[in-house]
């Protein structure tokens, strides 16, 4: 954390959603203020998001043919891409 030796108080903040699973969609962050505690704990949770959403994107794509030896995947078209 690269926190000054005269620190003695840490603020850490825990984020979940109510309609997601906590074991899964959680955010932690430690910090010197409250608002850079939010400020991890919110990246940390926006960043477990992104990668449920990308390897659910993952198992829903479809293998195709290899064309020249190289796997293709197909990724259905309501798919989004990130």
């Amino acid at each position: 954390l690269n926190l000054p030796r005269n620190c003695f108080i840490i603020q850490h903040c825990y984020i979940s959603a109510k309609e997601l699973p906590p074991t899964e969609f959680y955010g932690y962050g430690f910090g010197l203020t409250v608002q850079k505690a939010v400020c991890a704990a919110s990246k940390e949770f926006v960043e477990r998001i992104s990668e449920y959403a990308k390897d659910k994107r993952r198992k829903n794509a479809q293998k195709v043919e290899p064309r020249n030896g190289v796997f293709c995947e197909k990724f259905p078209k309501n798919a989004r891409s990130t």
